[in-house]
């Protein structure tokens, strides 16, 4: 995990709002460790995140699977009626 890709997500608003104890201060991902951690660790070849939000928890994931250098699929389902952020294809 890079710095540059650390300071992203810091400097994403939405990605720290939603209680997984990050601190911007100390550059702390909170439980976002644990989920990269769990990734590393088992190597999975496909992720199924349900519910996030504004993708907090499969960044995290994804950035594992990059950095486990083998091919994998994610799939995100976010059944959130919360508002429209997914809908913008930005």
């Amino acid at each position: 995990m890079n710095n540059h890709w650390l300071k992203k997500i810091f400097n994403t608003r939405d990605l720290l709002q939603m209680g997984h104890m990050q601190h911007v201060d100390d550059e702390n991902l909170g439980m976002g460790w644990l989920y990269y951690a769990i990734a590393r660790m088992y190597r999975p070849h496909r992720i199924v995140c349900i519910g996030s939000w504004r993708g907090f928890v499969p960044m995290m994931f994804a950035k594992a699977m990059i950095d486990n250098q083998c091919d994998g699929e994610l799939i995100f389902i976010d059944p959130s009626m919360a508002d429209d952020f997914w809908t913008d294809k930005k």
